[in-house]
C-alpha cells in the first residue's frame, strides 16, 4: 500500500486516520543496529555491522571475522543474502542452497556485478544452526493488547531445512515451538534462553517506537541464537506476516482497536475540540478589542456632534 501509485491515498490517510504504521521515520537494518549499540540495555543484541562502500570494506571485514554475511539494506524474505568465508587464498561463497569456492579475482567480479551498485551491509556471521546443521531463527510476533501494551502474540522457531543461510519460511523450511526446540538443541540452557527471549519481547518494541517516534500496532522480531546460547537481533519487521498466528492476531487487534477508539481517538477529538474552543475564544477577544475601538470612535464622534449642537443652540439663544 505504500507504493508510488498509492501515494495520494496514503497521504490522505496519514492526515485523517490513525495508521498501524505510517512508514514515517523508518529505520533500515544498519540504522537500527547503530542505535541499539548506544543503549546498554540492548547493545548485547547488536551484530557487528558496517555498510559496504567499496571492495576494501569486504576484505577488511573478512580479515577481522573470517566469515561474514552480505545483506541488502532494504531486503525482505531473505532475498539477496550471501555468506562469505575466507579459506586460505580463496573464498567460499554461499547463496541459498549453493556453495561455491571462488578466487580473489572472482570475488572482485562478484562484487562488481552483484553488490557495487546496490545498498548492502556486512555483518559478522552468527552460527544460529540446529544440531542437524539447519539455519534457524526465533520469530517473536508481538501485538498491542486492549490496554495499549505490547504482548507476545506468538513466538516460534523457523528452521531453514535444506537451506544454508536463511530460515525464511517463504523459501521452504519448517516451524517448531520454542520450548521443545530449545530443549533439544541447548539442553539445560533452554530455560535461560526462553526467559531472555521473553525479556526482548517485553522491552524492545517500546525502544523501536521511541526510535521511530511513532506508535505501532504489530512487530516481528527475528532473533538468532549461537551455539553458546547468546542472542542476537537479526532484524525487526513492522509489517510481519500473520500466517502462523491468525487467531491470536485477530483477537489482540480487535482488543487494541477498541483501546484506540476509547483512548487515542477520543483524546484526539478532545484535543481538536479544545483547539477549536481556544481559536473561538481568541477570535472573540479580538472582536472584543475591535468593538472597544469602534465604541471609542463612536463616543468621540458623538461628543463632537453634541458640542456642535450646544454651540448652535447658544447662537440661537443669542439671536433671540
Amino acid at each position: 500500500c505504500f507504493k508510488q501509485k498509492n501515494r495520494k491515498i496514503i497521504e490522505y490517510l496519514r492526515k485523517n486516520t490513525i495508521l498501524s504504521d505510517n512508514r514515517i521515520v523508518r529505520m533500515n537494518k544498519e540504522e537500527l543496529q547503530n542505535e541499539l549499540k548506544k543503549d546498554k540495555q540492548f547493545s548485547h543484541l547488536v551484530i557487528p555491522t558496517i555498510k559496504v562502500h567499496n571492495f576494501n570494506d569486504i576484505e577488511s571485514f573478512l580479515e577481522k571475522y573470517n566469515k561474514v554475511v552480505l545483506k541488502p539494506i532494504s531486503g525482505q524474505f531473505g532475498v539477496g543474502i550471501y555468506v562469505l568465508k575466507k579459506k586460505g587464498d580463496s573464498y567460499i561463497l554461499v547463496h541459498q542452497d549453493k556453495e561455491t569456492e571462488i578466487s580473489h579475482t572472482e570475488l572482485i567480479s562478484f562484487f562488481d556485478e552483484r553488490i557495487k551498485s546496490k545498498s548492502y551491509i556486512l555483518q559478522r556471521y552468527i552460527a544460529s544452526k540446529s544440531l542437524q546443521g539447519h539455519p534457524f531463527d526465533c520469530r517473536i510476533n508481538v501485538e498491542k493488547n486492549g490496554e495499549g501494551k505490547w504482548v507476545i502474540a506468538k513466538k516460534f522457531i523457523r528452521i531453514g531445512i535444506g537451506q544454508r543461510i536463511v530460515s525464511n519460511i517463504s523459501q521452504g523450511g519448517g516451524v517448531s515451538r520454542t520450548k521443545p526446540f530449545l530443549k533439544a538443541n541447548y539442553g539445560t540452557k533452554w530455560r535461560e534462553i526462553e526467559d531472555n527471549l521473553n525479556k526482548i519481547a517485553e522491552t524492545l518494541p517500546y525502544k523501536i517506537e521511541k526510535l521511530r517516534k511513532t506508535k505501532l500496532m504489530t512487530l516481528g522480531i527475528d532473533i538468532g541464537i549461537d551455539t553458546d546460547g547468546r542472542l542476537y537481533l537479526f532484524e525487526t519487521n513492522s509489517a510481519p506476516g500473520t500466517t502462523q498466528l491468525r487467531s491470536e492476531a485477530a483477537l489482540l487487534r480487535s482488543q487494541y482497536y477498541r483501546y484506540v477508539l476509547e483512548n487515542r481517538v477520543s483524546k484526539e477529538q478532545h484535543k481538536s475540540y479544545n483547539a477549536k474552543i481556544k481559536r473561538l475564544e481568541q477570535a472573540n477577544k479580538e472582536l472584543g478589542k475591535q468593538n472597544q475601538q469602534y465604541q471609542k470612535k463612536i463616543d468621540s464622534i458623538e461628543k463632537r456632534a453634541v458640542w456642535k449642537i450646544v454651540k448652535l443652540l447658544d447662537k440661537m439663544q443669542i439671536l433671540k
